[in-house]
């Protein structure tokens, strides 16, 4: 969606209306770059997706994988169909933030086609959204728990959980949802998992805390 701080260029809808036009049926979406702005409206050196990620080409096509290391999509600068978003269940309003899952779960129902033409201006000062959330790890928990049963959706999910666990981010609510998944994980998984959860010697005081604080 659009932020009240940021602002799309004339002709960003006409044009990505055109793009759709010329695309194949297994594409269900169209996303920009964007130029970064500063608090009075002056254009930063650097555009949204370069200062996000570092790519030689931006992917388009299928880029579910790439989105999986990191959103880099301006939320004004993507252009979805209305079925597409229906098809994947639209947005999910128990997390604290929606696009990022909503942009998953779209690239694996169908294709992306990038324009790369900013048609946008990012405002970006401290309070922008990401850096207001307090819980914007916990969100991409349970964002990439969504896709366990896909082979780099589950790599990147144990890679998440296990960050969380060593910056000591795991809360009672996260560790007893990883309890439950030892249970029912795939077997390509499980004994991750279990690694995750299982009280090694440098957590062994932090996992009784938890235990016993689960246990109450």
């Amino acid at each position: 969606g659009l932020s009240c701080d940021d602002r799309i260029l004339p002709g960003r809808i006409e044009k990505a209306l055109r793009q759709f036009a010329t695309m194949a049926s297994d594409y269900v979406a169209v996303y920009s770059d964007a130029y970064l702005i500063d608090d009075a409206g002056n254009r930063l050196p650097e555009l949204f997706i370069e200062h996000h990620r570092s790519f030689t080409l931006v992917p388009e096509g299928d880029i579910f994988t790439p989105l999986l290391e990191g959103n880099y999509l301006p939320a004004f600068g993507v252009m979805v169909t209305t079925q597409a978003l229906r098809d994947v269940g639209g947005y999910d309003e128990s997390l604290s933030y929606e696009d990022y899952d909503a942009w998953l779960r779209l690239a694996r129902r169908g294709k992306f086609a990038f324009l790369s033409e900013p048609l946008g201006e990012y405002r970006f000062h401290s309070s922008n959204l990401h850096k207001r959330i307090k819980d914007f790890n916990t969100a991409n928990y349970w964002i990439y728990r969504k896709h366990l049963d896909h082979p780099a959706g589950a790599q990147r999910f144990l890679v998440h959980a296990r960050q969380l666990k060593r910056g000591g981010e795991l809360s009672l609510a996260l560790v007893a949802d990883l309890q439950a998944l030892i249970k029912e994980a795939s077997p390509s998984i499980h004994r991750d998992i279990h690694r995750l959860v299982r009280p090694r010697r440098e957590w062994r005081r932090w996992w009784a805390d938890v235990t016993s604080a689960l246990q109450r």
